[in-house]
């Protein structure tokens, strides 16, 4: 479907009406493109489209020099980010129902990450950054309050991301360090450390990537680097696309999941490594098992006979082989 609609585009393509990209056909173009490099990483561990992959990553075309993302929001009824006009504001639900976990706050301090103010306020009963263990809120001692943890910054008119320069550049890196070079890998990997900074207005880039935690020369081996995009993939998407990193995590396998169980972990943060997930205390799946996949939609399932027959959400999909 995007081969179709790239062959029938070009510069003369009329757009009468266009949110998204202000009629640009030559962003839409670099859209589409980027889909496909997407779609081909998303599979590339369960089937050879290396060709395919590095043909687009050294497209010329391809360079995206701007979020592409809705920034059409303003502060009024109805007119809000729809997270926000869904949990905060006066018409929704009026309230902090998302609290920063455990795994995330971790790994911003354990590297020193400038972001960390971007992304999470400090928990308002404890002036600091606090995360909340997977499935412990019914654990907690009595008396535990949301405002002992952070909250994710959230504002009526940010935009909803579509697909940034840091995600973008993240692939390339990812196809550069198992198909091409170290140095464009290092090169595009810092690319999108650097991207994500700017778009959350955070200074310090260049100083950060320089860090022994963050580092492209410290990771002697391509898992290692692997590693590296996925942990570092992980915070680029926070506050920015959770399902996508939501996915990218499953594809990857970083962050990890820690060895230990979570009331483990609260017994003895010693045994926790930041950068580490932490499978739910209370988990109704039972024992380690997590969410793999989303189900299909009752929509679905009623009205097309096609609908595959619904399957555990804790087995993985077809392309999570790692």
């Amino acid at each position: 479907e995007l081969d179709t609609a790239l062959a029938k585009v070009n510069s003369n393509s009329i757009i009468s009406s266009d949110m998204l990209l202000g009629k640009k056909v030559s962003q839409w173009i670099v859209f589409a493109k980027a889909m496909k490099l997407k779609l081909y990483m998303r599979s590339s561990f369960a089937e050879d489209n290396s060709a395919k992959i590095m043909t687009l990553v050294n497209d010329p075309e391809l360079v995206m020099t701007s979020d592409i993302k809705m920034a059409i929001y303003s502060d009024a009824a109805e007119k809000r980010n729809p997270w926000y006009e869904c949990n905060w504001s006066g018409s929704g639900l009026g309230t902090y129902n998302n609290i920063a976990t455990y795994p995330i706050i971790s790994y911003l301090k354990s590297t020193n990450d400038p972001r960390m103010s971007a992304l999470y306020k400090k928990a308002a009963n404890k002036g600091e950054y606090l995360g909340l263990i997977p499935g412990s809120k019914t654990k907690m001692p009595s008396g535990t309050k949301t405002n002992d943890y952070s909250f994710p910054i959230m504002t009526a008119t940010t935009p909803v991301y579509f697909y940034t320069v840091s995600e973008l550049n993240f692939f390339k890196a990812e196809a550069e360090a198992r198909w091409g070079t170290n140095a464009a890998a290092k090169a595009d990997y810092e690319a999108a450390i650097d991207a994500n900074f700017n778009l959350h207005g955070t200074s310090g880039a260049s100083a950060f990537v320089a860090t022994d935690a963050i580092s492209w020369d410290k990771a002697t081996n391509l898992e290692q680097k692997l590693k590296l995009i996925g942990l570092q993939k992980w915070v680029a998407l926070c506050m920015v696309n959770h399902f996508e990193g939501w996915t990218e995590i499953r594809r990857l396998h970083y962050p990890a999941f820690s060895a230990s169980a979570a009331s483990d972990i609260y017994s003895d943060e010693s045994l926790y490594t930041p950068g580490d997930l932490i499978v739910p205390w209370v988990n109704n799946l039972g024992g380690t098992k997590v969410v793999k996949r989303v189900p299909f939609p009752e929509t679905a399932v009623n009205y097309n006979k096609n609908t595959p027959a619904q399957v555990a959400v804790s087995t993985p999909v077809w392309w999570d082989v790692r």
